[in-house]
């Protein structure tokens, strides 16, 4: 059954998905399953292409607003607030997975697959 933006949106824990429509969580539902193959996943790839949709979903949220930003600190009078932003390091992966929940919980069904995709392209397994 292939993953629709109702899935993606599915997996937020609050209302930040509500606000991009259908066409443009499609554009990165899209966008994710360039970087998975289905074969290797098998009946894990719609969960696994959800939260990597969902992942790239936070990433634009988070470059574009801080909605799913981390508050560090606050102030109440005058009022203020302070967010964290997540680091991503020159040389981490191009996803950054570890920088959302959602690409954390990817990451962990990928490093979980009987032959990871990774060890694949980087040639540990050979």
């Amino acid at each position: 059954m292939p993953v629709t933006p109702d899935d993606v949106r599915d997996l937020s824990l609050n209302a930040a998905f509500a606000a991009f429509s259908d066409d443009q969580v499609q554009t990165l539902i899209d966008e994710a399953a360039l970087h998975m193959d289905e074969t290797a996943w098998d009946e894990r790839y719609d969960k696994g292409l959800a939260l990597l949709a969902a992942h790239l979903l936070s990433m634009e949220i988070t470059a574009g607003t801080g909605a799913l930003q981390v508050v560090t600190s606050r102030r109440l009078g005058p009022a203020a607030r302070t967010y964290a932003t997540p680091a991503v390091a020159p040389g981490d992966d191009p996803l950054s997975l570890h920088a959302t929940r959602y690409g954390q919980r990817y990451q962990a069904l990928l490093d979980n697959l009987p032959l990871s995709p990774r060890a694949l392209f980087d040639g540990t397994c050979l």
